[in-house]
Protein backbone atom coordinates (compact mmCIF):
# COMPACT_ATOMS: atom_id res chain seq x y z
CA UNK A 1 0.00 0.00 0.00
CA UNK A 2 1.21 3.49 -0.86
CA UNK A 3 1.23 6.59 1.26
CA UNK A 4 0.15 9.88 -0.26
CA UNK A 5 1.47 13.31 0.65
CA UNK A 6 0.30 16.71 -0.58
CA UNK A 7 2.57 19.69 0.11
CA UNK A 8 1.19 23.24 -0.01
CA UNK A 9 1.90 26.60 1.64
CA UNK A 10 -1.08 26.33 3.96
CA UNK A 11 -4.43 24.63 4.15
CA UNK A 12 -4.94 25.86 7.71
CA UNK A 13 -3.71 29.11 9.21
CA UNK A 14 -0.05 29.00 10.22
CA UNK A 15 -1.00 28.35 13.85
CA UNK A 16 -3.42 25.58 12.82
CA UNK A 17 -6.41 27.32 14.40
CA UNK A 18 -8.73 27.38 11.38
CA UNK A 19 -9.00 26.31 7.76
CA UNK A 20 -8.19 28.91 5.13
CA UNK A 21 -10.40 29.70 2.13
CA UNK A 22 -9.40 29.68 -1.53
CA UNK A 23 -9.63 27.85 -4.82
CA UNK A 24 -6.48 25.78 -4.27
CA UNK A 25 -7.68 24.80 -0.78
CA UNK A 26 -11.00 23.64 -2.27
CA UNK A 27 -9.14 21.73 -4.97
CA UNK A 28 -6.76 19.95 -2.60
CA UNK A 29 -9.37 18.89 -0.05
CA UNK A 30 -11.42 17.43 -2.93
CA UNK A 31 -8.30 15.63 -4.19
CA UNK A 32 -7.64 14.25 -0.69
CA UNK A 33 -11.14 12.77 -0.69
CA UNK A 34 -10.50 11.17 -4.11
CA UNK A 35 -7.35 9.53 -2.74
CA UNK A 36 -9.07 8.33 0.43
CA UNK A 37 -12.09 6.96 -1.45
CA UNK A 38 -10.17 5.19 -4.22
CA UNK A 39 -6.93 4.12 -2.51
CA UNK A 40 -8.11 3.53 1.05
CA UNK A 41 -5.62 5.75 2.88
CA UNK A 42 -5.77 9.24 4.30
CA UNK A 43 -3.23 11.48 2.56
CA UNK A 44 -1.03 13.73 4.67
CA UNK A 45 -1.16 17.42 3.79
CA UNK A 46 2.09 19.08 4.83
CA UNK A 47 2.15 22.84 5.30
CA UNK A 48 4.21 25.62 6.87
CA UNK A 49 3.32 26.73 10.38
CA UNK A 50 4.20 28.82 13.40
CA UNK A 51 4.35 25.59 15.41
CA UNK A 52 4.21 21.85 14.84
CA UNK A 53 0.66 20.52 14.79
CA UNK A 54 -1.42 17.60 13.49
CA UNK A 55 -5.10 17.88 12.55
CA UNK A 56 -7.02 14.77 11.45
CA UNK A 57 -10.10 15.17 9.30
CA UNK A 58 -12.41 12.65 7.65
CA UNK A 59 -10.34 12.30 4.46
CA UNK A 60 -6.89 13.69 5.27
CA UNK A 61 -4.37 14.52 7.99
CA UNK A 62 -2.76 17.95 8.13
CA UNK A 63 0.86 18.13 9.34
CA UNK A 64 1.90 21.63 10.26
CA UNK A 65 5.68 22.08 10.35
CA UNK A 66 7.21 24.81 12.48
CA UNK A 67 8.86 27.09 9.91
CA UNK A 68 8.98 30.13 12.15
CA UNK A 69 5.58 31.39 11.04
CA UNK A 70 6.68 31.95 7.43
CA UNK A 71 5.84 29.97 4.32
CA UNK A 72 8.94 27.85 3.70
CA UNK A 73 8.40 24.94 1.26
CA UNK A 74 12.01 23.79 1.53
CA UNK A 75 11.84 23.47 5.31
CA UNK A 76 8.47 21.75 5.07
CA UNK A 77 9.84 19.32 2.50
CA UNK A 78 12.87 18.54 4.67
CA UNK A 79 10.54 17.57 7.53
CA UNK A 80 8.46 15.46 5.15
CA UNK A 81 11.61 13.77 3.94
CA UNK A 82 12.42 12.67 7.47
CA UNK A 83 8.93 11.40 8.24
CA UNK A 84 7.87 9.62 5.04
CA UNK A 85 9.32 6.52 3.38
CA UNK A 86 10.32 7.67 -0.10
CA UNK A 87 9.88 4.39 -1.97
CA UNK A 88 6.38 3.97 -0.59
CA UNK A 89 5.10 7.54 -0.95
CA UNK A 90 3.58 9.51 -3.81
CA UNK A 91 4.24 13.22 -3.30
CA UNK A 92 1.82 15.70 -4.88
CA UNK A 93 2.96 19.31 -4.93
CA UNK A 94 -0.29 21.21 -4.34
CA UNK A 95 1.02 23.99 -6.58
CA UNK A 96 4.08 23.89 -8.79
CA UNK A 97 4.95 27.29 -7.30
CA UNK A 98 6.11 25.48 -4.16
CA UNK A 99 7.72 22.46 -5.77
CA UNK A 100 11.36 21.48 -5.40
CA UNK A 101 13.48 19.08 -7.44
CA UNK A 102 13.95 15.72 -5.74
CA UNK A 103 14.99 12.22 -6.77
CA UNK A 104 13.62 10.30 -3.81
CA UNK A 105 9.84 10.47 -4.23
CA UNK A 106 7.56 9.69 -7.10
CA UNK A 107 5.99 13.10 -7.52
CA UNK A 108 3.27 15.02 -9.39
CA UNK A 109 3.18 18.78 -9.89
CA UNK A 110 -0.16 20.59 -10.11
CA UNK A 111 -0.04 23.62 -12.41
CA UNK A 112 -3.04 25.85 -11.62
CA UNK A 113 -2.87 28.13 -14.65
CA UNK A 114 -0.62 30.85 -15.97
CA UNK A 115 -0.06 33.34 -13.18
CA UNK A 116 2.69 35.28 -14.93
CA UNK A 117 0.58 37.07 -17.57
CA UNK A 118 0.45 40.09 -15.27
CA UNK A 119 3.26 41.85 -13.44
CA UNK A 120 3.48 40.96 -9.76
CA UNK A 121 4.58 44.29 -8.31
CA UNK A 122 4.75 43.38 -4.64
CA UNK A 123 8.54 43.61 -4.28
CA UNK A 124 10.85 46.64 -4.75
CA UNK A 125 13.08 44.74 -7.18
CA UNK A 126 10.16 43.90 -9.47
CA UNK A 127 8.83 47.47 -9.38
CA UNK A 128 12.31 48.76 -10.18
CA UNK A 129 12.64 46.55 -13.27
CA UNK A 130 9.23 47.55 -14.64
CA UNK A 131 9.65 51.25 -13.85
CA UNK A 132 13.07 51.21 -15.52
CA UNK A 133 11.52 50.01 -18.78
CA UNK A 134 12.84 46.49 -18.33
CA UNK A 135 9.46 44.77 -18.36
CA UNK A 136 10.77 42.48 -21.11
CA UNK A 137 13.51 41.27 -18.77
CA UNK A 138 11.12 40.84 -15.85
CA UNK A 139 8.68 38.83 -17.94
CA UNK A 140 11.52 36.74 -19.33
CA UNK A 141 12.60 35.85 -15.82
CA UNK A 142 9.00 35.02 -14.88
CA UNK A 143 8.69 32.59 -17.75
CA UNK A 144 12.07 31.01 -17.13
CA UNK A 145 11.05 30.36 -13.52
CA UNK A 146 7.66 28.96 -14.61
CA UNK A 147 9.34 26.38 -16.84
CA UNK A 148 11.95 25.39 -14.26
CA UNK A 149 9.49 24.77 -11.42
CA UNK A 150 7.07 22.94 -13.72
CA UNK A 151 9.88 20.54 -14.63
CA UNK A 152 10.76 19.75 -11.01
CA UNK A 153 8.76 16.53 -11.44
CA UNK A 154 8.46 14.07 -14.31
CA UNK A 155 4.65 14.01 -13.96
CA UNK A 156 2.33 17.01 -13.89
CA UNK A 157 -1.34 17.90 -14.01
CA UNK A 158 -2.41 21.17 -15.66
CA UNK A 159 -5.87 22.62 -15.06
CA UNK A 160 -6.09 24.02 -18.60
CA UNK A 161 -4.62 23.70 -22.09
CA UNK A 162 -3.52 27.32 -22.05
CA UNK A 163 -0.41 26.52 -20.00
CA UNK A 164 0.40 23.30 -21.86
CA UNK A 165 0.24 25.00 -25.27
CA UNK A 166 2.43 27.86 -24.00
CA UNK A 167 4.91 25.34 -22.56
CA UNK A 168 5.07 23.53 -25.90
CA UNK A 169 6.42 26.67 -27.56
CA UNK A 170 9.55 26.42 -25.37
CA UNK A 171 10.24 22.70 -25.61
CA UNK A 172 10.57 20.24 -28.46
CA UNK A 173 8.16 17.33 -28.45
CA UNK A 174 10.82 14.88 -27.23
CA UNK A 175 11.55 17.11 -24.22
CA UNK A 176 7.97 16.99 -22.92
CA UNK A 177 7.20 14.18 -20.51
CA UNK A 178 4.51 11.70 -21.49
CA UNK A 179 3.23 12.17 -17.95
CA UNK A 180 1.91 15.71 -18.50
CA UNK A 181 -1.86 15.60 -18.19
CA UNK A 182 -4.68 18.14 -18.45
CA UNK A 183 -7.55 17.79 -15.98
CA UNK A 184 -9.79 20.88 -16.04
CA UNK A 185 -11.25 22.12 -12.79
CA UNK A 186 -14.64 20.91 -11.63
CA UNK A 187 -17.95 21.83 -10.11
CA UNK A 188 -20.80 20.08 -8.36
CA UNK A 189 -23.88 19.89 -10.57
CA UNK A 190 -27.50 20.29 -9.40
CA UNK A 191 -29.64 17.35 -10.52
CA UNK A 192 -31.96 19.74 -12.35
CA UNK A 193 -31.25 23.20 -13.76
CA UNK A 194 -32.48 26.12 -11.68
CA UNK A 195 -35.49 27.94 -13.14
CA UNK A 196 -35.05 31.72 -13.36
CA UNK A 197 -37.66 34.22 -14.52
CA UNK A 198 -35.13 37.01 -15.20
CA UNK A 199 -37.60 39.81 -14.53
CA UNK A 200 -35.32 41.16 -11.83
CA UNK A 201 -31.77 40.92 -13.19
CA UNK A 202 -29.37 40.14 -10.37
CA UNK A 203 -25.67 40.29 -11.23
CA UNK A 204 -22.94 38.85 -8.99
CA UNK A 205 -19.19 39.38 -8.76
CA UNK A 206 -17.99 36.50 -6.56
CA UNK A 207 -14.24 36.99 -6.54
CA UNK A 208 -11.53 38.26 -4.25
CA UNK A 209 -11.52 42.06 -4.13
CA UNK A 210 -8.16 42.63 -5.85
CA UNK A 211 -7.21 44.37 -9.06
CA UNK A 212 -6.18 41.25 -10.97
CA UNK A 213 -9.64 39.73 -10.36
CA UNK A 214 -11.24 42.78 -11.96
CA UNK A 215 -12.84 44.36 -8.90
CA UNK A 216 -12.15 47.84 -10.34
CA UNK A 217 -14.15 46.91 -13.43
CA UNK A 218 -16.94 45.44 -11.29
CA UNK A 219 -17.22 48.56 -9.12
CA UNK A 220 -17.64 50.80 -12.16
CA UNK A 221 -20.11 48.37 -13.74
CA UNK A 222 -22.28 48.34 -10.63
CA UNK A 223 -22.51 52.15 -10.61
CA UNK A 224 -23.40 52.46 -14.28
CA UNK A 225 -25.81 49.53 -14.59
CA UNK A 226 -27.80 50.41 -11.48
CA UNK A 227 -28.22 53.93 -12.79
CA UNK A 228 -29.32 52.78 -16.26
CA UNK A 229 -31.65 49.88 -15.40
CA UNK A 230 -34.30 49.99 -12.63
CA UNK A 231 -34.67 46.17 -12.70
CA UNK A 232 -30.99 45.43 -11.96
CA UNK A 233 -29.36 44.52 -8.65
CA UNK A 234 -25.61 44.05 -8.19
CA UNK A 235 -23.94 41.85 -5.56
CA UNK A 236 -20.31 41.67 -4.44
CA UNK A 237 -19.53 38.36 -2.72
CA UNK A 238 -16.14 38.06 -1.10
CA UNK A 239 -13.45 40.05 0.63
CA UNK A 240 -10.04 41.53 -0.03
CA UNK A 241 -7.83 44.59 0.17
CA UNK A 242 -10.22 46.74 -1.92
CA UNK A 243 -13.20 46.03 0.34
CA UNK A 244 -13.53 49.69 1.36
CA UNK A 245 -14.28 50.71 -2.23
CA UNK A 246 -17.04 48.11 -2.35
CA UNK A 247 -18.44 49.14 1.02
CA UNK A 248 -18.57 52.78 -0.06
CA UNK A 249 -20.52 51.77 -3.16
CA UNK A 250 -22.95 49.67 -1.12
CA UNK A 251 -23.61 52.60 1.20
CA UNK A 252 -24.51 54.80 -1.76
CA UNK A 253 -27.15 52.52 -3.33
CA UNK A 254 -30.08 50.43 -2.13
CA UNK A 255 -29.57 48.01 -5.04
CA UNK A 256 -25.90 47.19 -4.53
CA UNK A 257 -25.08 44.60 -1.87
CA UNK A 258 -22.08 43.08 -0.11
CA UNK A 259 -22.31 39.45 0.96
CA UNK A 260 -20.25 36.28 1.30
CA UNK A 261 -20.62 32.50 1.29
CA UNK A 262 -18.65 29.40 2.21
CA UNK A 263 -16.90 27.53 -0.58
CA UNK A 264 -19.14 24.48 -0.16
CA UNK A 265 -22.23 26.70 -0.50
CA UNK A 266 -21.33 28.12 -3.92
CA UNK A 267 -23.96 26.25 -5.93
CA UNK A 268 -26.84 27.15 -3.61
CA UNK A 269 -25.55 30.74 -3.40
CA UNK A 270 -25.48 31.24 -7.17
CA UNK A 271 -29.04 29.93 -7.57
CA UNK A 272 -30.40 33.41 -6.85
CA UNK A 273 -28.55 35.26 -9.62
CA UNK A 274 -29.24 35.83 -13.31
CA UNK A 275 -25.71 36.76 -14.40
CA UNK A 276 -22.22 36.13 -12.99
CA UNK A 277 -19.24 38.17 -14.16
CA UNK A 278 -15.59 37.08 -14.09
CA UNK A 279 -13.60 40.15 -15.26
CA UNK A 280 -10.14 38.89 -14.31
CA UNK A 281 -7.26 40.73 -15.97
CA UNK A 282 -4.87 37.80 -15.54
CA UNK A 283 -3.76 34.77 -13.55
CA UNK A 284 -6.68 32.42 -14.26
CA UNK A 285 -6.95 28.68 -14.86
CA UNK A 286 -10.27 26.94 -15.47
CA UNK A 287 -11.93 29.15 -12.89
CA UNK A 288 -13.88 27.36 -10.16
CA UNK A 289 -16.16 30.36 -9.66
CA UNK A 290 -16.95 30.48 -13.38
CA UNK A 291 -17.84 26.78 -13.44
CA UNK A 292 -19.94 27.01 -10.28
CA UNK A 293 -21.90 29.91 -11.76
CA UNK A 294 -22.55 27.96 -14.97
CA UNK A 295 -23.69 24.91 -12.99
CA UNK A 296 -26.14 27.17 -11.19
CA UNK A 297 -27.71 28.42 -14.43
CA UNK A 298 -26.14 31.84 -14.29
CA UNK A 299 -25.41 33.45 -17.62
CA UNK A 300 -21.68 34.13 -17.50
CA UNK A 301 -19.64 37.00 -18.89
CA UNK A 302 -15.92 36.30 -18.57
CA UNK A 303 -12.70 37.90 -19.75
CA UNK A 304 -10.75 36.12 -22.47
CA UNK A 305 -7.96 35.28 -20.04
CA UNK A 306 -6.15 32.03 -19.26
CA UNK A 307 -8.05 28.80 -18.88
CA UNK A 308 -11.46 30.46 -19.11
CA UNK A 309 -10.93 30.27 -22.86
CA UNK A 310 -11.14 26.46 -22.45
CA UNK A 311 -14.63 26.76 -20.94
CA UNK A 312 -16.58 29.44 -22.81
CA UNK A 313 -17.63 29.29 -26.46
CA UNK A 314 -18.44 32.90 -27.15
CA UNK A 315 -22.12 33.57 -27.90
CA UNK A 316 -23.07 29.97 -27.05
CA UNK A 317 -22.61 29.24 -23.35
CA UNK A 318 -21.46 32.71 -22.30
CA UNK A 319 -19.57 35.77 -23.43
CA UNK A 320 -15.78 35.80 -23.72
CA UNK A 321 -14.52 39.37 -23.99
CA UNK A 322 -11.48 41.58 -23.24
CA UNK A 323 -11.00 42.54 -19.58
CA UNK A 324 -12.10 46.16 -19.99
CA UNK A 325 -14.98 48.18 -18.59
CA UNK A 326 -16.40 49.03 -22.02
CA UNK A 327 -16.44 45.38 -23.15
CA UNK A 328 -18.23 44.20 -20.01
CA UNK A 329 -20.64 47.13 -19.96
CA UNK A 330 -21.74 46.63 -23.57
CA UNK A 331 -22.12 42.87 -23.15
CA UNK A 332 -24.10 43.15 -19.92
CA UNK A 333 -26.42 45.74 -21.47
CA UNK A 334 -27.01 43.30 -24.34
CA UNK A 335 -27.89 40.48 -21.94
CA UNK A 336 -30.15 42.64 -19.78
CA UNK A 337 -32.10 43.81 -22.83
CA UNK A 338 -32.20 40.48 -24.70
CA UNK A 339 -33.99 37.91 -22.51
CA UNK A 340 -33.72 35.15 -25.13
CA UNK A 341 -29.94 35.49 -25.24
CA UNK A 342 -29.83 35.54 -21.44
CA UNK A 343 -31.91 32.34 -21.23
CA UNK A 344 -29.74 30.63 -23.89
CA UNK A 345 -26.56 31.39 -21.94
CA UNK A 346 -28.12 30.05 -18.74
CA UNK A 347 -29.27 26.82 -20.38
CA UNK A 348 -26.11 26.14 -22.38
CA UNK A 349 -23.85 27.05 -19.46
CA UNK A 350 -25.54 24.45 -17.27
CA UNK A 351 -25.32 21.78 -19.98
CA UNK A 352 -21.62 22.54 -20.56
CA UNK A 353 -20.77 22.27 -16.88
CA UNK A 354 -22.75 19.04 -16.53
CA UNK A 355 -21.21 17.34 -19.57
CA UNK A 356 -17.59 18.44 -19.34
CA UNK A 357 -16.75 19.86 -15.92
CA UNK A 358 -18.63 17.79 -13.36
CA UNK A 359 -16.73 16.58 -10.32
CA UNK A 360 -17.21 12.90 -11.25
CA UNK A 361 -15.22 13.42 -14.48
CA UNK A 362 -12.46 15.19 -12.56
CA UNK A 363 -12.26 12.40 -9.98
CA UNK A 364 -12.01 9.66 -12.62
CA UNK A 365 -9.21 11.47 -14.45
CA UNK A 366 -7.22 11.95 -11.26
CA UNK A 367 -7.48 8.24 -10.41
CA UNK A 368 -6.13 7.42 -13.88
CA UNK A 369 -3.20 9.79 -13.44
CA UNK A 370 -2.29 8.46 -10.00
CA UNK A 371 -2.42 4.85 -11.21
CA UNK A 372 -0.24 5.66 -14.20
CA UNK A 373 2.41 7.32 -12.02
CA UNK A 374 2.41 4.52 -9.44
CA UNK A 375 2.82 1.73 -11.99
Amino acid sequence: MHNFVILIDRLYTLDGSEKTIGGIQTYLTALAKVIFTNFGVKPFIYQSGSRDFTIEQAHYIVRGIDTGGKVNPKQTFNALNKEQVANNTLLIWGSDQYSLPNRDFKAINIQHGIGFDTEAMHSPAKRMLVNAGLTWLYKGLQRYKAIKIFENTSAAVCVDYNFLNWYRTFRSSNQISENVFVIPNFTDIPEEPVNKNNELISIVFARRFVQRRGVDIAVKLAKELIEKYPNVEFYFAGDGPQRKEVEQLVNESSRIFLTKFKSDESISFHRDFSIAIVPSVGSEGTSLSLLEAMASNCAVVASNVGGMTNIILNNFNGSLIPPTFDSFYNELCSLIEDKSKLAMYQKNGYETAKASFCKANWEREWVKVINSVLT
